[in-house]
C-alpha cells in the first residue's frame, strides 16, 4: 500500500473590534472578521485514482482571504 503525501495547512483568522459609548446605556460596536489573514495558498490533497491520468498531480486550492464588518447598536 502506498501513501501520498499532501501539503500542510496554514491560515491565520483575526478579528478588530472597537465599542464607543454614545450614551449612558448605548453603545455602537465595530468588528472586522478576516479569515486568511496573510492570503496563504493552502492546496488540496493529491489526486489518489490510479486510473486517473492526475494521480499525485493536486489540482485544487483553498478559499482566498474573506473579510466581514459588522456594526452594531446595544442599547
Amino acid at each position: 500500500m502506498a501513501s501520498l503525501r499532501a501539503p500542510g495547512y496554514h491560515t491565520l483568522d483575526m478579528n478588530l473590534g472597537k465599542s464607543i459609548q454614545i450614551r449612558e446605556q448605548m453603545a455602537l460596536q465595530l468588528r472586522l472578521d478576516m479569515f486568511n489573514a496573510l492570503n496563504h495558498t493552502n492546496w488540496g490533497s493529491p489526486g489518489t485514482d490510479i486510473n486517473n491520468s492526475l494521480f499525485g498531480r493536486i489540482t485544487s486550492a483553498g478559499a482566498a482571504r474573506s473579510m466581514q464588518l459588522a456594526l452594531r447598536l446595544a442599547f
